[in-house]
């Protein structure tokens, strides 16, 4: 029986000896808290400068080459209908591009899809930065003000893509469309309700009618 109970002794020590003490490794140590907040600190700056990155961007002027609609599909004298498409707060025409050019023209061959991208101002509701967008935000409740101006404004820009696929490509306006992601698909809407010649539809994504309290009475009678 002694010599069973000093077996026991013997493994049991070992097993302690085989065990892992973090503490005593030479490889392995825990961090102070110190060495936790220059971590935390490390990891803070990486955040900011890319929040400052993105800010700087989207306050950068727009090249004149970003400014052009970008036609994408059928050249628009061979196309038989169009689609201009404006997209959402703070994107331009290249945050669509690729999905089109992918997912949608080849399915639509016959049709020319017009993306513009609208001119940075300073938005309000994103504390003033200045980004592309097609009017102001200055709240997201129903009771907030809406940049009329802005709106009427991006409305006739709109109409200026409309008039030159007409009257320089020969596509009439039942086969042009408009449409839209978010920011961009609330001002198709309206533009297409207050259109004096009928369009071909309204695609929305994530919209909204801007200015609805001054509807119907805006519509036009087409």
């Amino acid at each position: 029986e002694g010599t069973r109970e000093q077996n026991n002794n013997n493994n049991n020590n070992s097993d302690n000896d085989n065990k892992l003490n973090i503490n005593d490794s030479p490889h392995i140590h825990t961090l102070t808290p110190h060495t936790r907040f220059c971590c935390a600190a490390a990891a803070a700056a990486v955040v900011v400068v890319v929040v400052v990155v993105v800010v700087l961007r989207m306050g950068a002027s727009l090249s004149e080459e970003e400014k052009k609609p970008v036609f994408i599909g059928a050249e628009p004298r061979d196309a038989t209908h169009a689609l201009i498409f404006l997209h959402g707060l703070g994107d331009t025409s290249a945050g669509f591009r690729e999905t089109f050019e992918e997912q949608i023209v080849p399915h639509l061959p016959h049709f020319c899809f017009v993306l513009p991208t609208a001119e940075p101002i300073k938005v309000t509701l994103n504390l003033g930065i200045q980004m592309p967008a097609w009017y102001d935000i200055y709240g997201l409740s129903a009771n907030s003000p809406e940049d009329e101006t802005g709106i009427r404004r991006s409305a006739e820009l709109v109409r200026g893509l409309i008039r030159s696929l007409v009257e320089d490509h020969g596509i009439p306006c039942e086969r042009i469309l408009l449409g839209g992601f978010s920011q961009g698909g609330a001002l198709s809407l309206y533009t297409a309700l207050t259109n004096e010649e009928r369009l071909g539809g309204v695609v929305l994504l994530s919209s909204y009618l801007p200015l609805n309290k001054s509807f119907p009475e805006s519509a036009s009678d087409v």
